[in-house]
């Protein structure tokens, strides 16, 4: 009975010990002293100090807030000084703010200065540009001008050391010069460059923008005929997606290289994997095997402006006729004809074979007259009438993209005077 009082005991103290209101065990946050404060160095993304005008009419550019209460900021030595003392230091949050662009930094005992980062969009006005959000770059398409000059919006200028430009045919830089808000250029094709806008008072703000010149850029093939050989690949330009290049014979062709006018802006691409192209232009045939041609429309992208021109190209493979022929077991005379007595085949047929017929592929039988003679598709001869047909036999090389082909002449007679093979 004892134990039972003591186990009641104890029950009746946790009870009571676990009813005292929550609010009265919470121990309560640190407050921070008066005088405690946190300093802001912030930065533009190209390294320089952002600075609010020391004119305490003018607008801010950064604006601080503790919490989601505005408060003040003292700009000395490139620094910003936020009074925070009185508070408490637990969830203690201040926010820098630029327009749109909000930055939030934690309260910390062990920091002294927060080094803050922060890139003030400022709305560009470029008339008759297009925005695109992926690259922050405008496009502004003009004519060209033998003058070669582009001028900048008011309130804009051009940063000299981000500046992308295509070469001229002589392989000079196309892009000229900026002075006074006037972009230079030689010859058609592209500027680019990293833009900026100034306030009224003259202090820059930096802007990750890109603005793209396109100077009168439609892309144009061009061909370099000294990469042609022997005559085997013929250049047909009409049009945008008609012109067409034929590879006769892949053999005597040692690559072929198309190209844009303005390269350095230029993405290649193929419709077919087949038929590939690089980064500079060059196109692979990429067939190992069989004898069928290879057809793809290599297209040539500005990637700025996403002007296109292309090529139709079809490649056929080169055409041998180095094979062995075997006709009744005996290999085909060096004259390529074959006499036979055509009563002698009225039942029976005349077998072809490749030499080695085991590596080749894609084999195909054919006869230019079947009132004389007919081929069957495994290579046997069938003897009709007397006269002459010409046999033609098409096959791959294993592992090879060739096309090997031999046609022969077989004579079926009806007197005794013949060769028979």
């Amino acid at each position: 009975m004892r134990v039972k009082k003591y186990m009641a005991w104890i029950i009746t103290a946790a009870m009571l010990v676990t009813s005292i209101p929550f609010s009265e065990k919470r121990v309560k946050a640190d407050v921070l002293p008066e005088g405690t404060q946190m300093k802001f160095v912030v930065k533009d993304l190209d390294g320089t100090v952002i600075k609010n005008s020391e004119n305490p009419d003018d607008d801010r550019i950064l604006k601080f807030k503790i919490g989601d209460e505005e408060t003040e900021a003292v700009f000395n030595n490139d620094e910003y000084t936020i009074d925070i003392g009185n508070r408490e230091s637990a969830g203690l949050e201040v926010s820098i703010i630029v327009g749109d662009v909000i930055k939030t930094e934690s309260y910390s005992a062990d920091k002294t200065e927060y080094n803050v980062t922060m890139s003030t969009h400022t709305p560009i006005d470029i008339t008759g540009t297009v925005y695109d959000e992926a690259t922050s770059t405008y496009t502004v398409h003009i004519p060209y001008d033998t003058e070669g000059k582009y001028e900048l919006p008011e309130g804009v200028v051009m940063d000299k050391t981000d500046i992308e430009s295509n070469e001229t045919e002589d392989g000079i830089y196309n892009y000229a010069g900026y002075e006074d808000g006037v972009i230079n250029y030689r010859t058609p094709g592209y500027v680019k460059a990293r833009v900026t806008a100034v306030r009224d008072d003259g202090y820059r703000i930096y802007t990750p923008v890109y603005l793209l010149i396109d100077i009168d850029n439609t892309p144009e093939f061009r061909v370099d005929n000294n990469k042609f050989y022997d005559n085997n690949v013929i250049i047909e330009k009409s049009g945008d997606l008609v012109a067409g290049v034929t590879l006769k014979n892949k053999k005597s062709w040692n690559g072929l290289n198309l190209s844009c006018n303005y390269d350095n802006s230029i993405i290649y691409e193929s419709s077919d994997a087949e038929i590939s192209v690089d980064s500079t232009g060059r196109v692979a045939i990429n067939k190992d095997s069989g004898y069928d041609s290879a057809e793809a429309v290599i297209t040539a992208r500005d990637r700025y402006t996403g002007e296109k021109a292309s090529y139709r190209i079809t490649a056929y493979p080169e055409i041998s006729n180095d094979i062995t022929l075997r006709i009744n077991e005996e290999i085909l005379p060096y004259d390529n004809k074959v006499s036979v007595n055509a009563a002698d085949y009225r039942t029976d047929t005349i077998p072809v074979n490749i030499e080695n017929q085991d590596d080749y592929t894609d084999i195909v039988y054919s006869s230019d007259n079947e009132n004389i003679a007919t081929i069957d598709t495994d290579g046997s001869i069938h003897i009709l009438e007397v006269g002459t047909a010409h046999i033609s036999v098409t096959a791959a090389k294993k592992g090879e993209w060739k096309k090997y082909e031999k046609t022969f002449t077989i004579e079926s007679k009806a007197v005794d005077s013949y060769i028979k093979v």
